[in-house]
This record gives structure tokens, C-alpha cells and sequence, in this order.
């Protein structure tokens, strides 16, 4: 007999696709500061990886907070080193230049010296100038109190996002202190979850057994 035939449709479908060789990123996107006191000074590093097989042109944008933090020189950052993957490649004076040739890290040091007490956060967006699509940000949690922590342990809360949403609330970033502190969730309902983050720091150099409990075991769990 007649072999049947089969009919098929063929759909086009155009792809957008953009291909840049200059790749910036920052390896840590949160630097903490806490059980500082005024008068001190404390350090904390971070480092801007250029993956590109060009030299990554850069540019810093500072929020509002940490721009006053810098003119006042309660903030600073300056250069620690910068290792060539690529041998004889130099780049010193990466942050004056905004150029971190190929393929390097530039390690950034942050030097906070505070003059009063509060909680404090700071943001820094990078830029790359060879990809504007190309954009990644660290912030800076300062805590500054009277005394230093005698307990050795801070507590700090911040919204919870799904993995892959990035957040911008920076002002919701907030350290609990003391045993009247109140971890805020909010308006909510029968039946529908809320979540929270809880960062623990150990500030001491001794290690430190943390138990999390609740006197509403049914309502409240830890993860």
C-alpha cells in the first residue's frame, strides 16, 4: 500500500545572543564589620576577579551613606595586591586607574574607623565599562556600639529571597541585640509561611555552640 505521509511544521525562532570577552566579578558581595567601637580601626577584604581576556576597565558607584562615610575618611578602600594569573602582567594602582588587566584579581581592602555609635550600611557597585550589563555590588555591614560584644556572638536578621533574586533592601538589613530584641515578621497569615534570615558571627577566637529554640516549637523552625 501507499506509505502515509507525515506533515510537519516548521517554526523559525530568532536568538539573541550577546557575546562580550570582558567578564567582571566580585568574589564576596557582603563584608561584615561588627563588635566595632569608636576610636577603632578594623579591616576586611574583598576581590574584583577580571575572567576576561581583556583588560577590564572599571568604575566604582557608591551610595549616598558610604560617599559621606569616604569624604569624612570614616570609610576607605584601598589596594592590597593583585595576583597575574597571566605572567608579567603588572596593574598596580588598579583603584586610581579603574584597569585590572587580564585575567587578575584585585584584592580591595576595606578600612573602617568609626566615630559613633549605630548600625551602618554601605554599598559599592563595580561597573564594568567594556560590558554595562556587566554589574555586581558589595555592601558593607557596620555595627559600632559602646563596648565591645562580651558575649562574642551577634545576631543579624535580613529578608528572606528565593535563590537567584538579588535584594536591595539594605536598610532591612538589622542587628539584634540583647534579650528584649524582636524579630519583626510582620502582617501575616493562616497557612501561608514567612521566613526570615539569621546571620550568626562568632567575634571571638574561641568556638562557640549555638542552640536555636522556641517557645513556639509548632509555629517557629529553624533551617
Amino acid at each position: 500500500g501507499d506509505a502515509a505521509g507525515i506533515s510537519g511544521v516548521v517554526t523559525t525562532v530568532d536568538m539573541d545572543v550577546q557575546v562580550c570577552r570582558s567578564l567582571m566579578q566580585l568574589r564576596e558581595r557582603e563584608v561584615m564589620l561588627s563588635a566595632c567601637v569608636p576610636g577603632g580601626t578594623y579591616y576586611r577584604d574583598f576581590t574584583l576577579q577580571n575572567h576576561g581576556e581583556v583588560p577590564l576597565s572599571f568604575a566604582i558607584v557608591m551610595s549616598p551613606t558610604m560617599l559621606e562615610a569616604v569624604a569624612s575618611r570614616v570609610l576607605r578602600l584601598t589596594e592590597v595586591e593583585q595576583t597575574a594569573e597571566d605572567e608579567g602582567e603588572g596593574g598596580e594602582g588598579f583603584l586610581k586607574t579603574g584597569i585590572v588587566p587580564r585575567r587578575q584579581r584585585a584584592r580591595i581592602r576595606v578600612t573602617f574607623c568609626p566615630v559613633s555609635v549605630g548600625d551602618m550600611v554601605f554599598e559599592a557597585k563595580f561597573v564594568n565599562r567594556n560590558n554595562p550589563d556587566n554589574v555586581d555590588s558589595v555592601r558593607i555591614l557596620a555595627v559600632v556600639s559602646d563596648e565591645g560584644n562580651q558575649e562574642g556572638l551577634e545576631v543579624f536578621v535580613k529578608p528572606w529571597r528565593a535563590p537567584g533574586l538579588a535584594t536591595d533592601d539594605l536598610d532591612q538589613v538589622q542587628a539584634l541585640r540583647g534579650r528584649d530584641a524582636v524579630l519583626d515578621f510582620g502582617n501575616c497569615f493562616t497557612g501561608v509561611g514567612q521566613r526570615k534570615i539569621l546571620l550568626i558571627r562568632n567575634t571571638t577566637q574561641r568556638r562557640l555552640n549555638v542552640l536555636l529554640s522556641s517557645d513556639a516549637e509548632v509555629d517557629v523552625r529553624f533551617s
